[in-house]
């Protein structure tokens, strides 16, 4: 062998440890590390890296987020937090897809926390969705957000400021003296890029909206606002997406399934408790229904206005969520259609990102 040779080949030996280091690992290889490190402190080391805090998922309706955040729940031994405006009630449980029968085994949070007498919102959401996270970890579990509403995501990836906001009965006073268009008016004058639009439909939600906008101008330069725990959360973040056409069929089927399984009933029940306005407030299933039971449509016409409805919703998603991309969310794209190559996906880029 000549000195050329020789060189080359020792070379290759003192590569060849770098190489295997730089492959990507499989999930086999990265859990055959508890014989050394301990599970407990293996798992502290991933939920504390910089490389990954936790795991979300987020997709249109009908995109099959809860079974496959519970896949993967058990999979990398992880609780799961809902990131759904509407299954944080107790109430509703059909219209919203809990599914609750699809979390066997698995720890869930932010899934029926509180009654429709509560107006829970985004800050809510931040709040309760930061004490999860810290439990959570402390129990050195991995993280794994699910969720559709857009909003409660990003105060979540954004890293939102969100103050705490005391009641200014005064102001509350003079603005209840003006017509909703007027709040509205008032409202994006004080807040031209307004993240939830929806306070621009309802009097209560854009008093409550005004109130904030004013207090954060109020105590911009001072120590009064009482802000929440900065505490950032860095996830590895899919994006379950499907054709067009079967994303449509996908939402038909479940709309029969949820009035095969008693949503009518339960958005009947509702009524009764808590009113028609507040249940029609809940938009979309709820909303829909409503009308129905008023008497507004005959039952087929209500199976075809929701059902585009939630088509319309899902399309608005899309857009919401490509804003999210334009503002840097770096989301990695699922397949919803090939589950294998979804766990492949999702695999390899959990066990890089260690």
């Amino acid at each position: 062998m000549d000195i050329f040779s020789y060189q080359a080949e020792k070379n290759k030996e003192k590569m060849a440890p770098l190489a295997a280091r730089m492959r990507p690992r499989s999930l086999e290889e990265v859990v055959g590390q508890e014989h050394i490190l301990g599970k407990d402190k293996l798992l502290s080391r991933l939920i504390r890296s910089d490389q990954l805090h936790s795991i979300l998922f987020f997709g249109p309706p009908g995109t099959g987020k809860t079974s496959l955040a519970v896949v993967c729940a058990k999979k990398f031994s992880g609780e799961i937090i809902s990131a759904d405006s509407r299954q944080v009630y107790r109430e509703l449980t059909i219209g919203s897809g809990k599914d609750l029968s699809e979390y066997t085994g698995v720890l869930y949070h932010l899934i029926d926390i509180c009654d429709l007498h509560t107006e829970y919102n985004v800050f809510n959401f931040r709040r309760d969705c930061l004490f999860a996270f810290d439990k959570i970890t402390q129990k050195n579990k991995l993280p794994i957000i699910a969720g559709g509403t857009g909003l409660y995501l990003n105060s979540i990836l954004q890293n939102y400021a969100m103050p705490e906001v005391p009641l200014n009965e005064s102001l509350r006073a003079e603005l209840e003296l003006l017509s909703l268009d007027e709040l509205a008016s008032l409202l994006k004058s004080l807040n031209p890029n307004l993240h939830n639009t929806t306070d621009l439909e309802d009097r209560n939600r854009a008093i409550r909206a005004i109130e904030i906008e004013q207090f954060k101008r109020s105590n911009a330069n001072t120590k009064n606002a009482k802000s929440e725990t900065n505490m950032p959360i860095k996830p590895i973040v899919f994006k379950i997406a499907f054709e067009r056409a079967v994303l449509h069929q996908r939402i038909k089927s479940r709309l029969e399934q949820r009035i095969a399984e008693g949503m009518i009933d339960e958005v009947r029940q509702c009524i009764q408790q808590y009113g028609e306005m507040r249940i029609l407030k809940l938009g979309l299933e709820y909303r829909f229904t409503a009308l129905f039971l008023r008497g507004e449509y005959t039952f087929d016409e209500y199976i075809e206005k929701l059902t585009a409805a939630i088509r319309q919703f899902a399309k608005r998603q899309e857009t919401w969520f490509r804003k999210m991309e334009r503002e840097g969310v770096k989301m990695i794209p699922l397949d919803g259609a090939n589950k294998s190559s979804m766990l492949e996906t999702i695999e390899r880029e959990f066990c890089k990102n260690i």
